[in-house]
């Protein structure tokens, strides 16, 4: 397999999973954590790397695959799409004014 992208989601109101996305877009669940850092660690390991700049780029990369399953009406909650695209900017932003 190629390089993979490890992400996490928030797959109940008090889960998260690790897994990947193929490059047909299905997901490949990995591990389920009871928090989200806790999940963020894992996927700080299974992706080698361990600096913000890295994590913002794998939580937008998350954030995008739910847009585009809404937009491809494979995700039915398109709040959910829009709020974690608006996390994740807002997170760039406040790591782009503290440097």
């Amino acid at each position: 397999m190629a390089s993979t992208n490890w992400v996490y989601v928030r797959s109940e109101s008090q889960l998260w999973t690790v897994g990947f996305y193929s490059p047909d877009g299905e997901w490949h669940p990995d591990t389920d954590w009871d928090s989200k850092e806790e999940a963020a660690k894992r996927v700080h390991y299974l992706n080698g790397r361990s600096n913000e700049k890295e994590t913002i780029n794998a939580e937008l990369l998350e954030a995008c695959h739910y847009a585009v399953s809404y937009l491809d009406g494979r995700h039915s909650n398109g709040i959910l799409a829009r709020a974690r695209l608006q996390q994740v900017i807002r997170k760039s932003k406040e790591q782009s004014n503290a440097s």
